[in-house]
């Protein structure tokens, strides 16, 4: 299979700089044009690469090399964009004056270039946008192999931080020691430089020192919420993909790729489409399905679009209907199919 044009390391052909050549005084050359294409893919290529190393993600995932490849195409874009504007609208001191208020069409050349242009920094953005993701901060996503091991890091990293900062509550409204030797012991046992230690030492408005409150109670409250997720993920390894039929479509919840789908034999209605979206499902075109992350709220939000009732993954009901399916052809009632086993 050939791959794209600007998946490859020479983009543009003769004949694409020959058309942007034959309309303008200042002619390109095509080896400078496939050069400078070629370097800068590499350079926002490495620019990622850099800013997912100082994450500490020592290779590229799919979504950034997706990114990436959208920018290269919007890049590509732009060039043959102004190739196409060109000859809509060719400048007037290359056809003069008269062919240019004849056959010009500038209205029309400006578009076709903001179009490009808003997919280049779109696809920029796009690419940025991603890169964040894979920081400090970013959302620890359900379809990922190692979510569980990541949030349980997590807890790991907010449980001890709350040790430390009760330990160092005790140690600052300890009344029996001075400042100096609060500020050795909080060193030594919590961690905390001297700096950040004098600021806990200072009493606030009204007059408490060491660690607030709500930062002890925020912190217990998303310990809590991750152990949460944690098991809530745990419960969703364990389910079985399951297919429910209903009129006019069937929905899959998937569990090797993480999601629920929603199939229509033909095309829902625009009325169905936004009840879809609103409920958070977005059309895949590799799929052909309308899907989102497989969890209990997305097995609701199916419900509420298609009306089929979800089983407890663990019923009886499953295997029946099942054997149900294999007898004869979907039936106009709302029916679940066992499909697989989930990762």
């Amino acid at each position: 299979m050939t791959p794209a044009p600007y998946n490859t390391a020479t983009p543009f052909t003769a004949e694409d700089v020959a058309r942007f050549n034959r309309l303008t005084n200042f002619p390109k050359d095509l080896a400078k044009e496939n050069a400078a294409f070629a370097a800068e893919s590499q350079n926002a290529r490495e620019r990622a690469v850099r800013r997912l190393n100082a994450f500490g993600v020592s290779s590229v995932p799919e979504e950034i090399e997706r990114a990436l490849e959208r920018v290269r195409k919007a890049r590509y874009q732009v060039f043959m964009a102004s190739v196409r504007s060109r000859e809509l609208a060719p400048p007037w001191s290359v056809v003069g004056p008269a062919r240019w208020n004849e056959h010009a069409r500038p209205e029309r050349a400006q578009r076709v270039m903001c179009r490009a242009y808003d997919e280049y920094n779109a696809a920029k953005a796009a690419l940025e946008q991603r890169l964040n993701r894979q920081g400090p901060a970013r959302t620890i996503r359900s379809d990922e192999a190692t979510a569980v091991a990541q949030l349980e890091a997590k807890i790991a990293a907010a449980e001890e931080r709350q040790m430390r900062m009760k330990s160092a509550n005790r140690i600052i409204r300890d009344a029996n020691v001075d400042e100096t030797w609060k500020l050795s012991r909080l060193e030594t046992e919590c961690g905390i430089k001297e700096t950040y230690a004098r600021q806990l030492l200072k009493p606030d408005f009204a007059g408490r020192t060491g660690f607030a409150e709500f930062e002890l109670s925020n912190n217990s409250a998303n310990i809590r919420r991750m152990q949460d997720r944690v098991r809530s993920l745990v419960a969703e390894a364990g389910r079985e993909s399951v297919t429910f039929h209903f009129p006019g479509g069937r929905v899959e919840d998937n569990a090797e790729s993480c999601r629920v789908r929603i199939r229509y034999d033909e095309k829902p209605a625009a009325e169905v489409i936004g009840r879809l979206k609103s409920h958070g499902f977005h059309w895949s075109p590799r799929e052909e399905a309308w899907q989102r992350l497989r969890n209990n709220a997305a097995r609701h939000a199916a419900t509420v679009v298609t009306g089929v009732q979800w089983p407890r993954a663990d019923t009886p009901e499953i295997n029946a209907l099942a054997e149900d399916d294999r007898l004869g052809p979907a039936k106009e009632t709302t029916k679940a199919v066992r499909i697989g086993v989930g990762p």
